[in-house]
């Protein structure tokens, strides 16, 4: 169920009502509540502490340029858990062709542990910040399919109507260039979509008349 967070009436609430107030309606200590006041960021604290903030009727008077978080924490949770496992089984190798970004694959393994060692209602809104964008990192990462990145290649390659050897040629290197290509990738070696972008220009040069994106829209054609 989505719900509002209004993170303007929150420090308001830190900052102007008294301690024992503010710790009873979070349920921590006044001396966390007091380190807040001082400066420390309260979206540290468990989201749904700070909701129980947010929720309580005081003379906060509320304004459109408040700064609201619209959430739905069990549906994000629910999302990240049905996904996690295919994700690191599948994502974990980085591909030059789709970027994964490293800080984006740690992120999501931290917040793998983070959810692994806490239940829901201790997941804090800094936690949840890193959550959501876990989730629109698998929502939007494209596994490969090494079958149909060797089946594309091979229909670039027919398509030129050069051998494999005229090709290596082509690009000034040993003969069998494009056929250990081939061989490495078939075989689990060495995959093409990880290929360093020097031998992207070398195949673009070979396959796409030196068009490396048009090269990589070839390649990733119907892969996912």
């Amino acid at each position: 169920m989505e719900k509002e967070l209004n993170l303007t009436k929150i420090d308001w609430a830190i900052k102007n009502l008294s301690l024992s107030k503010v710790a009873e309606v979070m349920e921590m200590d006044n001396s966390t509540i007091s380190h807040y006041r001082k400066g420390r960021s309260f979206k540290n604290a468990p989201i749904t502490k700070l909701q129980a903030l947010s929720d309580l009727p005081s003379d906060f008077s509320v304004k459109p340029t408040d700064e609201v978080l619209k959430y739905d924490l069990d549906k994000e949770v629910s999302y990240f858990k049905a996904k996690i496992g295919d994700f690191l089984e599948k994502g974990s190798t980085s591909i030059k062709l789709i970027p994964l970004k490293q800080s984006d694959f740690l992120n999501i393994k931290q917040v793998n542990k983070k959810l692994s060692e806490n239940s829901s209602d201790k997941i804090s809104l800094n936690t949840f910040y890193k959550l959501c964008k876990a989730n629109e990192v698998m929502k939007n990462y494209v596994y490969i399919d090494n079958d149909k990145i060797l089946y594309n290649f091979l229909n670039l390659i027919k398509s030129t109507k050069m051998t494999y050897t005229e090709l290596s040629e082509k690009v000034d290197k040993p003969v069998n260039y494009i056929s250990t290509i081939i061989y490495k990738h078939r075989n689990g070696i060495s995959f093409i979509q990880n290929s360093t972008e020097n031998t992207l220009e070398l195949l673009a040069k070979a396959l796409t008349n030196n068009d490396v994106d048009l090269l990589k829209e070839k390649l990733l054609a119907d892969v996912s």
